[in-house]
């Protein structure tokens, strides 16, 4: 009867079971946030590079990589990513993706995240004094 009674180390079993859940919220919730700042920061990338293309104030896509690569996250500016310009269905518009491997925007991979990171801009050409399209020298 006196063992039913004895409530020695309850405290530390109800510990035990709570924290597992708490640190895996914790975890899961550095996880997302470290996913969401890496996307942020592509994203604003990418809208820095295609805004310099749209304005003609660089002309290649080497030129675009330089300006969009100082934007990212040291993580991902060292690491595996790809920048492309990708076909527009209007001829006044110019694009700029950005794709990174999720595995790289993550801190721990505990939480199912997507296999790549993608982000595109498009915007409206806005040359002054060019053709649209005449600032491209790739395009």
């Amino acid at each position: 009867m006196r063992v039913l009674r004895d409530r020695k180390g309850a405290a530390a079993a109800e510990f035990a079971l709570v924290s597992l859940l708490l640190m895996t919220m914790i975890f899961g919730t550095f996880q997302y946030g470290s996913l969401l700042f890496t996307y942020v920061a592509m994203e604003d990338a990418a809208r820095n590079a295609a805004r310099a293309l749209a304005v003609c104030a660089i002309s290649t896509e080497s030129d675009a990589i330089a300006q969009a690569r100082p934007t990212l996250p040291s993580w991902i500016a060292a690491g595996n990513f790809t920048f492309s310009l990708p076909a527009t269905a209007d001829a006044n518009d110019v694009a700029f993706q950005i794709s990174v491997p999720s595995s790289k925007a993550t801190i721990l991979s505990l939480v199912p995240m997507p296999e790549m990171l993608t982000t595109s801009v498009t915007m409206r050409y806005e040359p002054l004094s060019y053709a649209p399209g005449s600032c491209l020298s790739g395009a």
